[in-house]
């Protein structure tokens, strides 16, 4: 150990100048094109290459995940195209048992559906909204088919499904790409995310955040209602987000001005073209709560109960409905029989009562439900809610609900249904956790 020399004390060998120069350029240059070659490999993976949505589809053949196959399937109604993601769980259904749970996706939200393989293809067979998704595979990567949903006169509107296979990890299966148009160009600085917006005579709001650099997460909330959690992307001032739940497929698309005040454009539900105008608010934007009905419209809310309860009207033809069922479903467990949920479907009679069971299967409801024929009023398809007394008088009720995605809007309405339903059953209130 002794003889050992430190490799510190070794002679060392300078070497000139101009040599050290030559390796520290090579060195640096070397550095650069690691760093390019990683940034372009990402960026063309991810699809966002030239802002050309396609690039994914000709990078390679797609890749199965271990448990389910994914496709980005889109919907045309009178010319607008719908896009979003679906799951197609591997496993195979079994007979008496509930079917695979695949995932309808719009960028942050996932909505999970029964999905069946087929010896051709699959189907989403969605018996609480009167909806079934079915499709063909046509040769490995391509889907055909229809999307059929029971429209209120009893009649059925069959809408052309096309799509293809996508990889399960890439950021596309979440966001649709809106496309790159020469009136969007690139803004000089960046556009407000807050507006207050005219939809079809209607006021609201609209607030979006960008989850990537094009990807954005949006909120429409007018007139008690919620667009669902739309999802899309931005580029430069045009604006186009999506999404679709089984029951409507909602397109938004709009142009910013250059200087990010206002924008105008449309949204479609289901086809149906509404106006949309929007005025940049400069203050920190509330989603507008549920409206507390009045004393007059209480009055004209059906109540039958001889305990406390919450009386739901809606239908299951509502696309709003599903987004708080489950909600609901868990807020009243504590309270076990104390507190009972009876629910006024307002739909028509035909294939009501299948409609009827497979809601409340799916979502664990246990309600006594009664079916009133679907009110004439435009406002009647909105959800009503109730927080009724033992004495069957009203505690408070209210119209209009959030969904998901609302965010915090959304945990204030659980929060306050939850004040609610302690309330009237009598209950030592707890502080909000949220």
């Amino acid at each position: 150990m002794g003889h050992e020399q430190n490799p510190r004390d070794a002679p060392r060998h300078r070497l000139s100048h101009a040599i050290q120069q030559r390796i520290a350029k090579k060195t640096i240059m070397q550095s650069l094109g690691g760093v390019l070659l990683l940034v372009v490999t990402v960026f063309t993976l991810t699809g966002r290459c030239a802002e050309n949505p396609n690039a994914l589809r000709r990078l390679q053949t797609p890749v199965k995940s271990a448990s389910a196959d994914w496709v980005k399937l889109s919907v045309d109604i009178n010319g607008f195209r719908v896009p979003f993601v679906l799951s197609v769980p591997l496993e195979a259904a079994q007979e008496g048992a509930a079917l695979p749970e695949g995932l309808i996706v719009n960028g942050l939200e996932e909505i999970p559906v029964g999905v069946r393989r087929t010896s051709t293809g699959f189907e989403v067979p969605m018996l609480w909204l009167g909806a079934t998704l079915t499709a063909t595979w046509v040769g490995d990567e391509e889907v055909e088919g229809e999307w059929r949903r029971r429209l209120s006169d009893g009649s059925f509107a069959v809408t052309q499904l096309t799509g293809f296979r996508i990889p399960d990890a890439l950021p596309e299966r979440r966001y649709p790409v809106a496309p790159a148009i020469p009136a969007a160009e690139p803004t000089r600085q960046p556009l407000p995310t807050r507006y207050a917006v005219t939809v079809g005579g209607a006021t609201g709001v609209l607030r979006y955040r960008k989850s990537t650099t094009h990807a954005i997460d949006a909120t429409v909330y007018v007139a008690g209602r919620s667009y669902g959690a739309l999802a899309g992307s931005l580029h430069g001032r045009f604006l186009q987000a999506s999404h679709f739940d089984g029951r409507e497929a909602t397109l938004l698309q709009a142009t910013c001005s250059e200087d990010g005040m206002t924008l105008q454009g449309f949204i479609s539900i289901n086809g149906d073209v509404l106006s949309f105008t929007g005025k940049r608010l400069e203050q920190r934007l509330s989603v507008p709560q549920q409206q507390r009905l009045t004393e007059v419209e209480q009055d004209q809310l059906k109540i039958s109960s001889a305990t406390p309860a919450v009386v739901w009207h809606t239908s299951t033809l509502n696309a709003d409905s599903h987004r708080v069922a489950r909600g609901l479903a868990e807020l009243l467990k504590p309270y076990a029989s104390s507190v009972h949920l009876h629910v006024y479907l307002h739909e028509p009679a035909e294939g009501s009562q299948a409609r009827r069971s497979a809601w409340l299967t799916y979502y664990g409801l246990n309600a006594d439900v009664t079916r009133l024929d679907t009110p004439n009023d435009k406002s009647g398809t909105y959800s009503a809610i109730a927080f009724v007394r033992a004495d069957g008088s009203i505690h408070s009720a209210y119209q209009g609900s959030h969904g998901p995605d609302t965010g915090g809007s959304y945990r204030k309405l659980i929060d306050r249904w939850a004040d609610e339903i302690r309330s009237i059953s009598g209950a030592v209130a707890t502080p909000n956790e949220h």
